[in-house]
């Protein structure tokens, strides 16, 4: 099963630390901080798939009640006994019966069996909210997915369409990201220096806020939008800033590059379908990025842990693990009866 528990994105990342757009090996600083999260303290991706568990405990006083504790189980879709016969919702409860939090999991149920297997979602935590776009993928082998606005999603995002979970890896003029596409019915109507930070466009109207785009070699963050000024920061992804003349064709970032059938879920046709963003809790999402800025000032110090000179200053990263931190999240979904 090929596993997407990613719990920030690179533009977290990027304007945590101030950073002039992507770098080589950002996301895969992503990737490894929510790896690591993801075995300190769990998933918070739902999983699909089947589990098999044993009573572990017989209740005094109610005849024939089992107790089983599970994995941390987010939706049961179906449960049978040893024998795959399927157990009616009247013959089992799940506990705790509000959940352990707030879009978190059951741990526990009661049933009059000795052996169950449960297929459902497992983990620590299900949330999604809408991007507000819609995507198309023609084939379950197709791994590009074009979107009306380049600013909403971004290399390190977990989304949804139907039940297939997908993992953004490129994108927004990133590592490895697609090319920009031409942008049909806006150029510079007017001179841009290399000092120049806002941009005179023949239509404001065709551009979104966070979007990418490109003017020769350079890319651009747009910052704003003022009417058909666009406010940006130049220089994006460590593109160099330049001269544009008037008339200067307008490219932007809308194509990102996926990983499909994340999570245990199976790669689909999709037609015009709602995209879902994953919801990572705040805390969560926090930790990680904390823990992707530490990897990465760690590994800029060729892993020593050290850089700069007493002279100009040094800063040191001794551990990218906050072990006071990662204990207070950890405790904080963890479930006491």
């Amino acid at each position: 099963m090929a596993s997407a528990q990613s719990y920030v994105n690179t533009k977290l990342v990027m304007d945590a630390l101030g950073l002039p757009g992507d770098e080589a090996g950002l996301y895969g600083r992503c990737r490894e901080a929510s790896q690591n999260l993801n075995g300190l303290i769990g998933a918070f991706l739902p999983a699909t798939g089947s589990k098999t568990f044993y009573a572990l405990e017989y209740e005094i006083g109610v005849e024939h009640e089992y107790v089983f504790v599970i994995d941390p189980l987010l939706a049961l879709t179906a449960i049978t006994d040893e024998n795959g016969t399927a157990i009616a919702s009247t013959s089992y409860a799940l506990r705790p019966v509000n959940k352990a939090w707030e879009n978190g999991p059951y741990l526990r149920i009661e049933c009059d069996y000795d052996e169950i297997n449960i297929t459902g979602r497992w983990g620590l935590y299900e949330e999604w909210v809408s991007s507000g776009l819609t995507g198309s993928l023609a084939a379950t082998s197709t791994l590009s997915l074009i979107l009306a606005n380049g600013g909403l999603l971004w290399p390190g995002q977990v989304v949804k369409t139907g039940d297939e979970q997908i993992l953004i890896t490129a994108g927004c003029g990133s590592e490895n990201s697609p090319s920009p596409s031409l942008l049909t019915g806006s150029v510079t109507t007017g001179y841009v220096n290399e000092t120049l930070d806002v941009i005179p466009v023949t239509s404001g109207t065709v551009f979104f806020a966070n979007e990418v785009v490109r003017l020769g070699d350079e890319d651009m963050l747009i910052r704003r939008i003022v009417s058909n000024t666009l406010v940006v920061q130049r220089g994006w992804n460590n593109t160099q800033r330049d001269e544009h003349s008037l008339g200067t064709q307008m490219y932007v970032y809308r194509t990102v590059t996926v990983e499909r059938g994340m999570n245990g879920t199976t790669a689909a046709i999709q037609s015009s379908v709602t995209i879902y963003k994953a919801v990572i809790p705040q805390d969560v999402a926090y930790l990680a990025t904390q823990m992707t800025a530490l990897i990465r000032g760690k590994a800029q110090t060729g892993f020593t842990g050290r850089s700069g000179n007493e002279g100009g200053g040094e800063a040191f990263y001794l551990s990218e693990f906050p072990r006071s931190v990662i204990k207070a999240v950890k405790e904080a979904y963890s479930w006491r009866a």
